[in-house]
């Protein structure tokens, strides 16, 4: 949900307020009435989804605190999917959904509500309300986001400052003034990948060696009015990359691309069931690594301790040889 669309705990009351106005339903219509139900909801502030009235005075020995509450916050008229948690304080668990996470998720509904149709009908069956999302062969425009780095750990760090912000990209796309709409796949793809190796990186001037780095890719379907002949979205990104760039625990290595692709262009992985690199196992061998390599160098300091200072001249030099790449936008024109 940190892209904007609904986590476990949105789905939970959603099932909740469905299994509550319906207390004495079999499972099977449940769930019909659930994808009845959301993709016809008229969501708005003054619509929200919740399971028992709010309470807007705390309980005995509770400290004061703000409550969900359009008629009194602005920011709160703003949201336009509000699903608020029961307990004190009532907060809108769903804040993050945008116009463009909103959409999708109410077409994804809608078709639910449709396979459940024919589920009934005996024309399809259970699993195939299972089956995966065909957003890669819906759509002709695509913008792609590759967040990478050198190692695992500055990964985490770099990936997870740029996932938060994703947000602000996705509502610059959908425009009305490029008459673009936004279609977020809420996925993302992350690989081991090789690049050649520069003097800088490797400490020699043989550039045939290649090093690794761990890619994430994020992917934005696009769809434009029909009167739409070119269009240059590269404004529509400079909110997003001026944060990018200003972030502060940035370091060398980490670097992100966005660019735009056809369809016809997208890589084979978007449509393969394969599992994504696990971040989290990269982190910990590195970190195994790392240490195996610290005792090893400690014990060569131990018996040559001039190249302690030798090590620390040639780590500065390599700073100093490779300049921080801003991030960049490679392609925006369709």
């Amino acid at each position: 949900n940190v892209l904007g669309f609904l986590g476990g705990i949105n789905w939970a009351i959603l099932v909740a307020w469905v299994c509550k106005q319906n207390m004495n339903a079999s499972p099977p219509f449940l769930l019909k009435i659930f994808f009845q139900t959301f993709p016809r909801w008229r969501w708005s502030s003054y619509t929200p989804v919740q399971l028992s009235p709010a309470v807007k005075n705390p309980p005995k020995g509770v400290f004061p605190l703000t409550i969900w509450d359009p008629a009194v916050n602005p920011r709160d008229r703003a949201h336009i999917m509000p699903i608020l948690t029961p307990c004190y304080p009532c907060m809108n668990s769903s804040y993050n959904v945008g116009k463009s996470q909103l959409r999708r998720l109410r077409e994804e509904l809608f078709n639910g509500d449709q396979i459940m149709n024919q589920i009934i009908e005996g024309k399809m069956e259970w699993a195939d309300l299972l089956k995966g999302n065909d957003l890669f062969t819906q759509h002709t425009y695509y913008i792609q986001v590759s967040i990478s780095s050198t190692n695992a750990k500055d990964h985490r760090l770099w990936f997870g400052f740029c996932e938060s912000r994703l947000r602000i990209l996705i509502a610059g796309l959908e425009s009305h003034e490029h008459g673009s709409l936004a279609y977020p796949f809420a996925r993302f793809f992350t690989r081991k990948e090789m690049y050649p190796a520069a003097a800088s990186d490797s400490n020699d001037i043989d550039t045939k060696k290649s090093l690794a780095k761990i890619v994430t890719s994020f992917y934005i379907a696009l769809r434009f009015e029909e009167n739409i002949r070119s269009v240059d979205l590269k404004s529509c990104m400079e909110e997003y990359t001026y944060m990018v760039n200003n972030f502060e625990g940035r370091k060398m290595g980490m670097d992100l691309n966005i660019k735009h692709v056809l369809q016809e262009d997208l890589p084979n992985y978007v449509f393969e069931d394969n599992e994504d690199v696990d971040l989290e196992k990269l982190v910990e061998a590195e970190r195994s690594v790392n240490e195996d390599s610290k005792r090893e160098q400690q014990s060569l300091i131990s018996r040559n301790p001039e190249s302690q200072s030798n090590d620390f001249a040639n780590q500065s030099l390599q700073s100093l040889a490779s300049p921080m790449k801003k991030a960049k936008i490679s392609s925006s024109m369709f």
